[in-house]
């Protein structure tokens, strides 16, 4: 079973920023199926999206701060956690059981995806592109 497909592409902050960039306030959306818990509140400190879905049971948490796009869904149980800073595009998908955290500090898109058992943690700071993929079970960590 995939462990993980993990994909960091951090772009100039102009691209994205036009493309997810809302002036007129936050927009969130919170939705929760199953058990657990789960922290949806925007502790944004600009203008954005933010959206976070769970199903199944665990912990969930997302904090966003910037201006951008942040998306954030759950499937099953365990742990999945997403901060951002900067501007720019993030979204975190877990699929399976165990522990999922990005990080991500600066421009551009990173997107966190993760199916099978374990744990997987992606930091980013800068720009760039940074690709990974891992097979099974176990431990991966990836940082820029």
């Amino acid at each position: 079973m995939a462990f993980t497909v993990l994909k960091i592409s951090l772009a100039l902050v102009a691209v994205l920023a036009s493309n997810f960039v809302n002036g007129t306030g936050d927009q969130e959306k919170v939705t929760h199926h199953g058990w657990g818990h789960q922290e949806g509140h925007s502790k944004d400190n600009g203008w954005g999206h933010e959206e976070v879905k769970s199903h199944g049971g665990g912990h969930q948490e997302v904090k966003g701060q910037g201006w951008g796009h942040q998306e954030v869904k759950g499937h099953g149980w365990g742990h999945q956690e997403a901060k951002a800073h900067g501007w720019g595009h993030q979204e975190v998908k877990g699929h399976g059981w165990g522990h999922q955290e990005a990080k991500a500090h600066g421009w551009g898109h990173q997107e966190v995806k993760g199916h099978g058992w374990g744990h997987q943690e992606v930091k980013g700071h800068g720009w760039g592109q940074e690709e990974g993929k891992g097979h099974g079970w176990g431990h991966d960590t990836k940082s820029q």
